[in-house]
């Protein structure tokens, strides 16, 4: 092959290459995933005092949360989440979350989250500003309830 048919062929499998990454980068740039921190509070009656972790988060103080004695940090943890995706979530040894991004809706964006707790014990949609603490309270446990704190930005 000479020089010049060298060169063809060079050009040519660049323009191929070239073509390929031009058609994924807009399927890239809709992709939609977001960080989440899942924290699960048990909130209780029990005199267990309230968990030094949970000093920092001022709404377990306010109404409906502030009539307990005592909160106990059960799990802390952060996922990934892309959309469309359900993604299990253990907060107990005994329950699980599924959280599903669906995407980020209005104006300003806020992040749309569906919450079940199965089998349908707890069942939520959330649509949150990226970065705020949602919560979702009521699934009972002990002599008391868990409360889920969900708060979710984009990767």
């Amino acid at each position: 092959m000479n020089e010049r048919a060298r060169r063809a062929l060079g050009l040519g499998v660049a323009a191929v290459a070239a073509a390929a990454v031009l058609a994924v980068a807009p399927a890239r740039a809709h992709a939609t995933g977001v960080t989440c921190d899942v924290l699960c509070i048990w909130a209780t009656n029990s005199e267990v005092g309230i968990d030094p972790a949970l000093k920092d988060i001022p709404e377990l103080m306010k109404p409906p949360f502030a009539g307990y004695k005592g909160y106990k940090l059960l799990a802390d943890l952060s996922i990934n989440l892309e959309e469309g995706a359900p993604a299990d979530v253990p907060i107990t040894p005994d329950t699980k979350l599924v959280l599903t991004l669906n995407g980020m809706k209005g104006t300003p964006p806020k992040i749309a989250l569906h919450v079940l707790v199965p089998p349908k014990k707890l069942e939520a949609n959330l649509l949150s500003p990226p970065g705020k603490r949602s919560f979702l309270a009521g699934l009972p446990h002990k002599d008391g309830i868990l409360i889920i704190g969900l708060s979710c930005k984009p990767k």
